[in-house]
């Protein structure tokens, strides 16, 4: 018995045979890549938005529990400071501009596409690296190395719920050829930072160990004492 293709393959598959149509017809004749590419995000987005249940509502119900996990792990480390991750001076530097790059992450909530999502993870990092960059010493490029610990601070303080499974939709749902460049490095950071948070415990920070774990359970309810039985034969 032939295998299903996956439901992404089949969504990227029959957008590209539609697309090959669409450059045919004389109304695209004198339209650029610019325009055509436009034209494959509305086709991408109508198919995804309308098969809904069986797209983000896939990935949704098989992550639930990660979703939930993260969602929760990210608000016991709220008390970590750009300090605790070691973030550049130039981001200490400049809160509005950091907020600004929040509050660009945070609109993926706002919108249901993967194009749409994924653009505002790059509008985010462009803000971000360009902070970066206005730090950087000695003509030196900004790298990794102050990207993510910045960018990780950037995720946590955000609050953005669902995490997992909305990088796992738009890895799944986008089209491939827009994750091969800019958009494919932009998500691999987002990617990155949501499995560093997932992951990490008081070694992964500039803080006393003992300190993070303090802090880290400060939420956690006291435990449940069972309390003693009474002794009859006392008078």
């Amino acid at each position: 018995m032939q295998q299903k293709q996956p439901i992404e393959d089949r969504i990227h598959s029959f957008t590209d045979a539609l697309m090959a149509e669409i450059r045919k017809h004389k109304a695209w004749k004198n339209v650029g890549e610019a325009g055509l590419k436009n034209t494959r995000d509305c086709v991408e987005k109508v198919i995804v938005e309308k098969l809904r249940d069986l797209t983000l509502g896939v990935v949704r119900s098989g992550l639930a529990k990660e979703d939930e996990e993260l969602e929760k792990k990210m608000q016991d480390l709220q008390f970590l400071t750009a300090d605790n991750l070691e973030v550049a001076e130039v981001c200490k530097q400049n809160p509005e501009t950091m907020e600004t790059v929040t509050k660009q992450l945070q609109k993926i909530q706002n919108v249901a596409s993967p194009a749409e999502k994924l653009d505002c993870i790059i509008e985010a990092c462009r803000t971000l690296g360009a902070l970066l960059q206005s730090g950087a010493k000695g003509g030196r490029d900004a790298g990794a190395d102050d990207f993510l610990p910045a960018f990780i601070f950037i995720v946590l303080k955000s609050g953005i719920p669902k995490l997992p499974s909305t990088v796992e939709y738009i890895s799944r749902f986008r089209h491939p050829d827009e994750l091969l460049s800019e958009g494919g490095y932009c998500l691999t950071n987002l990617s990155g930072a949501v499995s560093f948070l997932q992951n990490c415990g008081g070694c992964d920070f500039n803080i006393d160990p003992d300190e993070f774990e303090r802090e880290f359970h400060k939420a956690d309810p006291p435990p449940v004492q069972e309390e003693e039985e009474e002794d009859l034969l006392c008078f």
